[in-house]
């Protein structure tokens, strides 16, 4: 853990994945769904450029994020990917891109901006890039990607961040 509280370093451009899929959610979602999410940090740590895809899902996709989290644990969520919600929530960054239906491959760009506060009982308050920033380079124990639908609420696809 003291990694996280270590300052930040700028790095050449990085790129980090997860696979997602039913399994790794928490609650498990019985479905056969599966997606696959691509994070670019830019040089300068100033942005990350992203790609979320999905399909198969049983439910309508109505939001996607990541989340500060463990494997098999749930965490606050650090910033959309898309969202469907109607009327949107009001910590909704501008800019957010829609949720593709039912299926498809949302891309989007993350800044400072984009960070909310929904982690903020675990240490990231909105605006906190550094520390989403750290949570992702730490690897496969801290970040999440996950998709929400109609059916799994609470979350059908998910896969950590590595």
């Amino acid at each position: 853990m003291a990694l996280l509280g270590a300052p930040m370093l700028s790095l050449a451009q990085e790129t980090y994945f997860a696979a997602l899929d039913a399994i790794n959610e928490v609650p498990t979602c019985f479905s056969g769904g599966e997606g696959t999410f691509m994070a670019t940090i830019n040089e300068g740590d100033t942005a990350i450029d992203y790609q979320l895809s999905y399909d198969s899902l049983i439910g309508t996709v109505t939001q996607a994020h990541i989340h500060f989290g463990k494997p098999f644990e749930q965490g606050g969520i650090m910033v959309f990917l898309c969202s469907n919600i109607d009327p949107p929530p009001a910590d909704l960054p501008p800019g957010t891109p829609a949720c593709l239906v039912p299926s498809g491959t949302v891309t989007g760009t993350l800044t400072a901006s984009s960070v909310i506060g929904r982690a903020s009982g675990q240490g990231i308050n909105t605006g906190d890039f550094a520390k989403l920033l750290v949570a992702i380079r730490f690897g496969d124990g801290f970040t999440y990607a996950n998709g929400h639908t109609t059916v799994c609420p609470m979350g059908e696809i998910r896969g950590q961040i590595h």
